[in-house]
């Protein structure tokens, strides 16, 4: 597809790749563009391909669309799209607690938002459209006046936050507000009474198998196995696509780490969180305990000791936690949210919302989540 949007001495173009082994096979310019334009290593190759292979298995059709200016890559959009009683619907992947986005040059934001719409709206005939913005995102303003242009209605509105962490002190400092100092001591006391403990940390930890199965032994043993069983699930899909996309892109990308924290008790290890570093951000990718130790609040104590590391390491400007749910308050009280955007061609959103909850990703999730506390 070849479009006019470009001044007349740069020729544009648009490609939609729906393989993710051809993800893979153009992950430098891919990656490249991504770490030129973005923060947020979920957009990287790795991770795609793997996002890519879970929507499939799920009945969605992914692909990412990339615009090129000369040849150049000036934007990636990562789409899914369904078709459910002759409609076709789209949206983001990964999923919104990824804070996906269109990765977009500056000087073509304007040339690859209309893309995106006449891509949609008018190449695959999409109804309707929902995506999750991060509000920070650069795009949102270009994306509305483009549906404008477009005839496309458009609406916004905030929802989903994600808990942020910005790293502004010692760790001295920051642990002696809000008496965090005085609740963790009570914690190690608790944790003293047990038996021997210690934290575990392994760096680079996308690579090593027997990472994968201390995590996967903990997993068995949190809460989140029972949700599974009654969801019929297998397995959390998530977590071993993040450990497979952390283990590519580290091969390729120096400013990405993967860290894992342990805690262990009486030689078993009952806790862990997953974090993942990338331009000064670390992102608290996943975290659970057994739920056996749960009134000892072993999930609260490795997490503190995640954080208390990551100050301490010097590198990291922000903490990301993904989500927003209660326990985070005992670490920050800053959020920032999703924006949910609605695209659609006519006044039928009443029935593309009611077709959209029954067959995008389950809420349910994020939901239950917020019930818990570590």
């Amino acid at each position: 597809m070849v479009s006019n949007y470009a001044p007349v001495d740069i020729e544009l173009s648009l490609h939609a790749i729906s393989g993710p082994s051809k993800i893979l096979e153009l992950g430098k310019s891919i990656d490249d563009f991504v770490n030129k334009w973005s923060k947020n290593p979920f957009l990287l190759g790795g991770f795609t391909s793997q996002f890519m292979k879970s929507s499939r298995s799920r009945g969605w059709t992914p692909f990412v669309l990339v615009v090129k200016a000369d040849k150049k890559i000036i934007g990636i959009a990562p789409l899914v799209i369904k078709k459910q009683l002759g409609m076709r619907f789209a949206e983001f992947f990964p999923s919104w607690w990824f804070s996906p986005d269109f990765v977009v040059d500056d000087q073509y934001r304007e040339a690859c938002m209309g893309y995106v719409v006449e891509y949609l709206f008018q190449s695959l005939n999409c109804v309707f459209a929902r995506f999750y913005f991060p509000s920070e995102s650069s795009n949102l303003e270009t994306l509305e006046q483009q549906c404008k242009v477009h005839g496309i209605k458009f609406s916004a509105t905030n929802q989903f936050g994600h808990c942020i962490l910005p790293v502004e002190c010692t760790w001295n400092e920051f642990q002696e507000k809000k008496g965090r100092r005085r609740i963790i001591r009570q914690i190690e006391r608790k944790l003293n009474r047990i038996g021997p403990w210690k934290i575990e940390y392994v760096e680079n930890a996308g690579n090593r198998q027997d990472v994968l199965e201390k995590i996967l032994a903990v997993e068995r043993m949190s809460w989140k196995e029972s949700w599974r069983n009654g969801m019929q699930i297998t397995a959390d899909e998530e977590l071993l696509m993040t450990l497979e996309g952390s283990q590519i892109i580290a091969k390729t990308t120096t400013d990405f780490k993967c860290s894992v924290w342990f805690l262990e008790i009486n030689r078993e290890t009952v806790a862990y969180t997953f974090v993942i570093k990338y331009k000064g951000t670390a992102f608290i990718t996943k975290t659970t305990y057994d739920n056996r130790y749960r009134k000892f609040y072993v999930g609260k104590y490795i997490m503190n000791m995640t954080i208390r590391d990551l100050f301490n390491e010097g590198q990291i400007k922000n903490i990301d936690f993904m989500t927003e749910l209660p326990f985070m308050s005992f670490w920050t009280s800053l959020s920032l949210s999703h924006v949910r955007v609605l695209m659609y061609k006519s006044n039928m959103v009443s029935l593309a919302e009611q077709l959209l909850s029954n067959t995008f990703m389950s809420k349910a999730f994020p939901y239950v989540l917020g019930k818990l506390s570590l």
